[in-house]
């Protein structure tokens, strides 16, 4: 009798426990269960897509799509989903590739219309009101770190956190703001959020949503005497309705937007605030220099480039490149259309690959939270040359690297700014 005793007190002891564990076990499965999503909280990941079954219904609603079922709107974006769906599978069954694709937001957008999303237009020749400086490499090859990630190698932090452009072409100004950001903190300790919509409506030489050089942003910043934060000259062309200048918010000056604070004694004063950063001058990288690149990247600073991202729309995670097995040209990839921020470089032991860490802005669910790894080699090859078209002039260049990553490197001088704009 003493024995059964105990076995009831022993049950009646573990019975909460053994409640809570149950408990803790649901929970569990039910964040387990939900986590068919990536990290926007929108769509599945890649190796998700078969197991759910997933479909253009699906994405309609995960997107937010306002399509009217049934409509030709619909059954053509279904089309371009499906085509773009099957591509998908195919390609990550390849075990000869080391990147993934995915769906995100680009999923029901035709070639053409990304091609038309992507609107920067390289520095190449283009007369300068900056200080232009040219970086010389001063190391050898060996001398340099094996792997340079500003996204963790710094503390305090230089990247503030990834961006959107929205539906306005505006990468080159994201690219302008955010290595401005960058320098900033790397000489004062300081990670500002500056304003890109400042940059984007207010560089009169650019075409705002309907693309630009990051170059001229910083001319521009110069120009005005500094750039102003996020929250005085917030982001607002995320909405524009064509990727145009006409439909970029137009400059505003804001200083006719500080209120008078009036006073219970009846006194009042004005409430001002004032530009946070400027740029004195800017640095080119010798173009299609690996060495150079890796060399400015890792004894300065994350750097503005230009690339080709035409191959971009649907990459999820892994390490780009075009292993040529592949219908795509070699034109195509390094056709140079995008500007963004070059932040690190790399080796994946896992697939024997070199890498480069670059950061876009096209929001923290697309790619690897907002960056993508691009193959890095020793021997970069080069794509065809291709023509950018100046005032009275243009310019012929060769493109070099996966994506023509090595065509177009940059960084600017920054300092404070105490001009009210």
């Amino acid at each position: 009798n003493s024995f059964c005793t105990l076995l009831e007190r022993q049950a009646s002891f573990f019975a909460p426990f053994a409640m809570r564990m149950l408990v803790i076990t649901a929970v569990v499965a039910a964040i387990l269960s939900a986590a068919t999503v990536d990290a926007s909280g929108a769509f599945p990941r890649w190796h998700q897509l078969e197991p759910l079954g997933y479909t253009f219904d699906h994405y309609v609603k995960d997107a937010n799509r306002q399509y009217v079922k049934g409509s030709d709107e619909w059954k053509m974006r279904e089309k371009v989903f499906n085509d773009r769906l099957a591509d998908i599978k195919r390609h990550n069954k390849d075990a000869s590739v080391s990147w993934k694709r995915g769906i995100n937001q680009f999923a029901d957008w035709t070639k053409d219309e990304f091609r038309r999303y992507n609107r920067a237009r390289p520095e190449l020749g283009r007369e300068s009101t900056l200080q232009r400086n040219l970086y010389e490499p001063a190391s050898n090859p060996g001398d340099l770190p094996k792997s340079v990630d500003y996204r963790t190698r710094t503390n305090p932090p230089i990247l503030t956190g990834i961006k959107n452009q929205g539906s306005c072409g505006s990468c080159w100004a994201h690219a302008a703001v955010e290595t401005i950001e960058s320098f900033f903190a790397i000489r004062y300790g300081q990670l500002p959020v500056l304003s890109t919509q400042q940059v984007a409506s207010c560089t009169q030489s650019e075409d705002g949503c309907g693309g630009g050089t990051y170059v001229a942003g910083w001319e521009w910043v110069q120009n005005l005497g500094g750039l102003n934060e996020e929250w005085t000259y917030p982001y607002v062309d995320f909405f524009a309705p064509q990727m145009e200048k006409k439909y970029t918010q137009t400059c505003q000056n804001i200083s006719n937007k500080f209120p008078v604070i009036h006073n219970p004694d009846g006194s009042s004063f004005t409430f001002t605030w004032f530009p946070k950063a400027n740029v004195s001058s800017w640095t080119l990288v010798p173009r299609n220099n690996g060495h150079a690149v890796m060399e400015a990247l890792a004894l300065h600073g994350p750097l503005a480039i230009s690339v080709g991202s035409d191959q971009w729309s649907d990459y999820e995670s892994g390490i780009l490149h075009n292993n040529y097995t592949n219908n795509v040209t070699n034109a195509e990839w390094q056709a140079i259309n995008h500007d963004v921020q070059l932040v690190g470089y790399g080796f994946d032991m896992d697939v024997n690959q070199g890498y480069w860490i670059v950061r876009n802005s096209w929001s923290a669910g697309w790619g690897e939270a907002g960056y993508i790894r691009i193959a890095k080699n020793d021997a970069p090859q080069c794509g065809d040359t291709f023509t950018i078209s100046c005032v009275n002039q243009s310019h012929t260049q060769q493109a070099c690297g996966p994506c023509g990553l090595l065509t177009d490197a940059q960084y600017p001088k920054v300092n404070v700014s105490r001009r009210q704009l």
